[in-house]
Formats: C-alpha cells, sequence, structure tokens
C-alpha cells in the first residue's frame, strides 16, 4: 500500500489533489490544524475508491513537533504534497510581527521543517517525489505584496536547492508556481483569463508530477508574463505599480 502525505489539506486544491490521487488508489495522511474537520470527506475517500485515509493534526508553528510527526506515520508516503499558503494583509503584515511571522511560517519555514524531516528518510530508500506548491507572486517583489511574495520566493529557492540536492537521490521534486485560483464571483477579464478551478489546478499538478516536470506554472501564460516581469530593468519596475 502507497501512500502520499498531503501538508495543509483542507483547501479546496488540496482536498481535489487528494481525490485525484486516492482514485488512482494511493492511500492517504491528510495534514493540518483542527483536521478531524474533514472527517466526511475522508470517510467519502474511502468509500468511494476503497483506500486508507488518515488524517494527523499538524501545526506548523510547532517546530519542536515536527520531528515526532514522523512517528504517526507507520509507512512512509511515496509523495509528499505541500498545499499550505497564508495570504497576509500587507499593510498589517508591515507594522505587526506577529503576522509577518506567521506569513513565513506558513509559506516557508513550516513547509521546509516538515520536508526536511521526510526527505531524511526518503533518501534511505531512494524513493518517491516532493511537490510544493508556491506563487507567481515570488517571483519578483511587489509593494502590493511583498512580505507574502518573499516567504514564497523562500520557497520556490527551497525547493530548486532540493531538486538539485535529491536528483542522485531518485527522489523527484516539482515546484508548482501559481497564480489566481478562480473565483466564480471575479467578473474581472483579465483574473478569468489567467486562472483555473481548483479541480483544473489539481489535475495539471498530478498529470506533471507523473511526467516528473521540475517547474510548472499554471496556468502556462504565467511562464511568459513572469519573464517579462522578472526582466523590467529596477529603475522602470521600482516607479510603476504591478497589481
Amino acid at each position: 500500500m502507497e501512500y502520499i502525505l498531503i501538508i495543509g489539506a483542507k483547501s479546496d486544491l488540496a482536498k481535489n489533489i487528494a481525490d485525484i490521487y486516492a482514485s488512482k488508489g494511493y492511500s492517504l495522511y491528510l495534514t493540518g490544524r483542527d483536521i478531524k474537520s474533514l472527517s466526511k470527506f475522508s470517510e467519502s475517500l474511502i468509500n468511494d475508491y476503497g483506500v486508507d485515509v488518515k488524517l494527523i493534526d499538524l501545526d506548523l508553528n510547532q517546530f519542536s513537533t515536527h520531528k515526532a510527526f514522523l512517528d504517526e506515520i507507520a509507512i512512509l508516503p511515496l509523495g509528499v504534497i505541500c498545499a499550505t499558503g497564508y495570504y497576509p494583509n500587507q499593510l498589517k503584515a508591515q507594522i505587526d510581527n506577529k503576522e509577518i511571522l506567521n506569513t513565513t511560517t506558513a509559506n516557508f519555514t513550516g513547509p521546509a521543517s516538515i520536508i526536511n524531516c521526510l526527505v531524511e528518510e526518503m533518501k534511505k530508500i531512494k524513493k518517491g517525489f516532493i511537490i510544493g506548491i508556491s506563487s507567481v507572486s515570488g517571483e519578483r517583489g511587489r509593494k502590493k505584496n511583498y512580505i507574502y511574495g518573499s516567504s514564497k520566493s523562500g520557497f520556490t529557492t527551497f525547493l530548486s536547492g532540493l531538486r538539485n540536492d535529491l536528483f542522485d537521490q531518485n527522489i523527484h521534486v516539482m515546484t508548482v508556481i501559481l497564480g489566481f485560483i478562480r473565483d466564480e464571483t471575479e467578473m474581472n477579464f483579465v483574473k478569468k483569463t489567467l486562472s483555473a478551478k481548483p479541480r483544473e489546478i489539481a489535475q495539471s499538478i498530478v498529470s506533471n508530477q507523473i511526467k516528473c516536470k521540475d517547474i510548472v506554472y499554471l496556468k502556462w501564460q504565467w511562464r511568459y508574463i513572469m519573464f517579462i516581469v522578472r526582466n523590467i530593468p529596477e529603475f522602470i519596475f521600482k516607479r510603476i505599480n504591478i497589481k
């Protein structure tokens, strides 16, 4: 029996990823704070696909518990998917140390700590994959969200280094650079064009993992948009307001 571990399993995107892997016969470890709220969801996966689903409470802020978390996993997962994320109020985060700490913990340091613990075990069997969901906001700092963006930038860099480190260990690391998740109430044409529904994103993530892709932009247009944004000269970039 092979397990997939999803860190931060309560979002619509994470639940869709869980459903797709369960449909392929994988059992699941689903983690997060107050994870028992997913009891009905986990029961539906068990009933629909005949897989095993274990709910494990995990608080990324409690770094001292991260190594002990491994004791709750009887079978090492084949794959690890980090779907955590916290988007703060930028102005609040600029003046509230707790808010900036929550942002960096949820988006970077917490996931990095847990993944590091798991990697040490995965190296022993030289098998598996890791998927980290980052953001286009981490590609270049903007005044609108540079605290969130910098935390995602750190996570993207972490995944890049991890991919380099694990290449000869037969452990694949895939970075997902996410743009907008579709909000059906959002009528803005640009966001409609550049966004996708959680199910569509989940399907793309799983299919690209199977293909062993290294870096995936969702939607694909973001790869070219962010190439342009990254290459705007700084003396120009600092004068413009990119939403």
